[in-house]
């Protein structure tokens, strides 16, 4: 080891151990709210607490949510108790206004409300949200500690993608485990967009792609992937492109219940996403980084029938 590199590993050392003495010399401390919704939305309030206390370099006491006991974070975070948060000095609820007022030395345990990254959730439901801040989900130190926490805590099956080809995710929310989806369809459109959309987009990935392999993966909490995914197919035309164009899917065993780590983990092993306005795979997206990641922003409504109209591509390299 020569004499540069042995100062420069000496300063992140130093720097490291800062680091954790400032966390455990802090006083405050951060938190949660869970809503109501599933697996995406549970990581969406980690996330919210997550960027707190990085920003502010304050400990986060993670409040356990289904699947959290298959993550990394439930080995690496300090846990909430009951016990533990009886100890602070006081508890306060954090809001839009108050978000920029925490004092890590003031032995307060401030929790963070739920509130959703889905656009359409934001900005439709605003009045359903007291607090609301931006994350810069770019901050390269934060991005890293995010993939760090958010990994398989332990081995899990991925789809054995084939060589040579250019991986393209969908992924596809029809609201399978509520009771009446079309009351669900009406009010969140943009979460559980119409199969034209994703057929349009996946047409037009398909027309910039000529002469490729592609291989096409349908993630849904259908009960029935084959039957949207052979939909789609039968849509898609390849005429004068050249490409070689596989679709594939879950063909068994698939379940709103079932797959959720598998699938939200193997969204992240693709070069292209077109998602739904759904935190599960807003999430995913903000874990790797995709040649290009497709969503729906905004849409209309005519004589009951639903269109998207606006578009968002943002390419991540």
């Amino acid at each position: 080891m020569n004499i540069k590199h042995f100062r420069f590993s000496k300063t992140i050392l130093i720097s490291f151990f800062i680091f954790n003495s400032q966390l455990l010399h802090s006083t405050s401390a951060i938190t949660y709210t869970l809503s109501w919704g599933r697996f995406g939305d549970h990581l969406v309030s980690y996330c919210h607490a997550k960027w707190i206390a990085f920003k502010y370099n304050i400990p986060l006491l993670c409040k356990p949510f289904k699947y959290s006991d298959q993550l990394a974070l439930h080995d690496f975070e300090k846990q909430y108790s009951e016990s533990k948060a009886r100890k602070f000095k006081k508890t306060i609820t954090l809001d839009t206004s108050s978000i920029n007022t925490i004092d890590r030395d003031a032995d307060i345990l401030y929790i963070v409300p739920y509130f959703p990254e889905s656009n359409f959730e934001s900005y439709n439901h605003n009045n359903d949200f007291s607090c609301h801040f931006s994350v810069d989900w770019q901050d390269p130190a934060f991005k890293k500690e995010l993939q760090k926490q958010i990994a398989p805590r332990h081995a899990i099956s991925q789809p054995q993608l084939p060589t040579d080809s250019i991986y393209i995710a969908v992924h596809i929310r029809k609201g399978t485990g509520y009771d009446d989806l079309s009351i669900l369809n009406a009010a969140m459109p943009l979460k559980f967009p119409p199969e034209s959309y994703y057929i349009e987009q996946i047409q037009i990935l398909i027309n910039q792609l000529t002469d490729q392999k592609i291989y096409i993966y349908i993630f849904t909490d259908h009960d029935n992937p084959s039957e949207i995914t052979a939909r789609l197919q039968a849509a898609i035309s390849n005429d004068g492109m050249g490409n070689e164009i596989t679709f594939d899917c879950r063909q068994t065993d698939n379940h709103h219940t079932k797959n959720v780590i598998e699938d939200f983990f193997a969204l992240t092993h693709f070069d292209y996403l077109i998602r739904a306005d759904s935190n599960f795979s807003i999430i995913a997206a903000k874990l790797t980084q995709y040649s290009l990641e497709i969503y729906p922003s905004d849409f209309e409504k005519k004589d009951n029938t639903i269109s998207i109209k606006k578009i968002m591509y943002i390419n991540q390299k």
